[in-house]
């Protein structure tokens, strides 16, 4: 049963990881599909051009905000 949990554990742990760095790649696109002339998909890529090589420095950055989130409540 212990074997199991930590098996369940380590899953949810990579999931959440692979879910953080999607979505350090991908918030940047909320604010430069607000530039004219740009739709959602090219915002999109654009952010994911931005934020190429600066990754791994986001997905650090936005961990510690979900702490503090979490912390806070």
């Amino acid at each position: 049963v212990l074997a199991q949990q930590i098996l369940v554990g380590i899953i949810w742990i990579g999931f959440s990881l692979v879910s953080l760095f999607i979505l350090a790649r991908t918030i940047f696109s909320l604010i430069i599909v607000t530039l004219p002339e740009l739709t959602p998909i090219k915002s999109f890529r654009l952010s994911w051009r931005l934020t190429k090589g600066n990754t791994n420095a986001l997905v650090v950055r936005l961990f510690i905000a979900l702490i503090y989130i979490f912390l806070i409540t």
